[in-house]
């Protein structure tokens, strides 16, 4: 197999289709995921990068709340136009201000 070179072209090409049929659901939701996208950043009154400052920011501020609370408490953070929400429930006052603290330093780093 080595000297064919029309063994390794028959294999190459039978990989390819093997590849393609075995991605091809892949394939539609790429699409769909890429128009959904589309359609939403059209739709949206905001430049990209604030949309996707807004998006840092609560990924960002997700993760250390998540981190600080550990387990204790559940918050969701919603940003627009570099403005968080909070909603969800903490167990103490204290543990609410550390969350309150948290996400206000990251809403200042996105701003700069």
């Amino acid at each position: 197999m080595k000297n064919c070179p029309t063994a390794r072209r028959y294999t190459a090409v039978a990989l390819i289709f093997a590849s393609a049929a075995a991605l091809q659901a892949c394939v539609d939701a790429l699409i769909v995921g890429g128009f959904a996208t589309g359609v939403v950043v059209a739709a949206d009154r905001r430049q990209a990068e604030v949309m996707f400052n807004d998006q840092r920011i609560e990924f960002t501020a997700g993760s250390r709340v998540g981190e600080a609370l550990k387990g204790q408490g559940h918050v969701n953070v919603t940003s627009y136009n570099y403005t968080a929400l909070l909603t969800g429930e903490v167990p103490t006052a204290q543990a609410k201000a550390e969350v309150e603290k948290i996400v206000s330093e990251i809403g200042r780093i996105a701003q700069q």
